[in-house]
């Protein structure tokens, strides 16, 4: 007796066969991703090795031409600051937005302390100049009251001699001949010329209002 099969039965071979498949795939995928992986870290040891090879190279050579492993690191150092240098001169040239406000600010700030630095070496200035005219003010006043006390001084002094010669002459002016009182005049008058002449020197005093009068 023939038996059909039921239909249940075949959807269920049709999801083992769909099951089957998936997992197929899958195991194809993780396959796949593992050689990937594989060649790729191939790909990064060969790379290390290469560098590592480059570098040995070049350290023989330097070692060849007498240049030290230290000289190899500052070479990389100075590279390194090469590149870094490299990148603040890109940065700085490029355009730099100001703010407006800002700027009017800054530009008045300036402003103000400018003034201010004026004014104040202005004021310093003046202040200077009033004060070196206080001093030589000072400095006059004084040698004027140097001068006036030496000629408190020696004012007495020459009116008592100018005195002595007037009551010498006024004596002997009826007693003696006319020609030998003249010439006794005379060497009187040179005689207070001379003490007049010292007096002046000495003191640097004028006494041009005081004249001597032949009696």
């Amino acid at each position: 007796m023939l038996v059909q099969p039921q239909v249940h039965d075949v959807d269920e071979i049709e999801e083992d066969e769909d099951d089957h498949e998936k997992v197929s795939h899958l195991e194809q995928y993780k396959v796949a991703q593992a050689l990937e992986i594989t060649k790729l870290e191939g790909q990064k040891v060969r790379k290390q090795e290469e560098t590592q090879v480059f570098w040995f190279k070049k350290v023989k050579e330097d070692a060849d031409e007498d240049v030290t492993l230290v000289n190899v690191d500052a070479d990389i150092q100075g590279r390194m600051e090469e590149d870094v240098t490299d990148v603040k001169e890109v940065n700085a040239a490029k355009p730099t937005v100001f703010d407006d406000e800002e700027v009017i600010m800054t530009m008045a700030q300036t402003l103000i302390k400018m003034k201010a630095e004026k004014a104040k070496i202005l004021n310093e200035q003046m202040d200077k100049r009033l004060q070196d005219e206080e001093i030589n003010q000072a400095a006059a006043r004084e040698r004027q009251e140097k001068e006036d006390l030496e000629k408190a001084k020696v004012r007495p002094i020459f009116e008592t001699e100018y005195n002595k010669v007037q009551t010498f002459l006024k004596c002997d002016k009826d007693e003696e001949p006319t020609k030998k009182r003249h010439a006794k005049d005379t060497l009187l008058q040179e005689s207070f010329k001379r003490l007049r002449a010292e007096v002046e020197g000495r003191e640097g005093i004028a006494f041009d209002h005081i004249v001597v009068v032949s009696l």
